[in-house]
């Protein structure tokens, strides 16, 4: 398979380090193990990104953000929204449990 190189835009390495600097307060190793899961997830994406579905912000945003579901090891589901440019994968953010649906504002590309 084609391999699509990875970019992961600045809004979304701020949703990153936000979400480690909180996970690493309360659990080193737990900010170790999401982080592992977070590249392990980024890998997939540059092998086959399409095979991910469209984001329900999709329609709304009028943007083909596709969205990829990961876990940690506690079971909690993290999305990676990102687009497809050939020959790119765009990581624009990610979102974790509970969180409200991605607006315009909250995406950067």
């Amino acid at each position: 398979m084609k391999a699509y190189r990875v970019l992961v835009f600045p809004r979304a390495a701020a949703n990153i380090d936000a979400i480690l600097e909180w996970m690493s307060a309360r659990s080193p190793a737990g900010a170790k193990a999401w982080l592992a899961a977070f590249e392990r997830a980024t890998d997939s994406l540059a092998h086959d990104p399409l095979r991910h579905p469209l984001a329900p912000e999709s329609q709304e945003l009028e943007l083909p953000i596709r969205e990829r579901f990961f876990r940690t090891r506690r079971g909690h589901i993290y999305r990676i929204l990102y687009i497809v440019s050939v020959p790119e994968v765009r990581i624009l953010g990610v979102r974790g449990p509970g969180q409200a649906p991605v607006t315009f504002d909250d995406l950067e590309h």
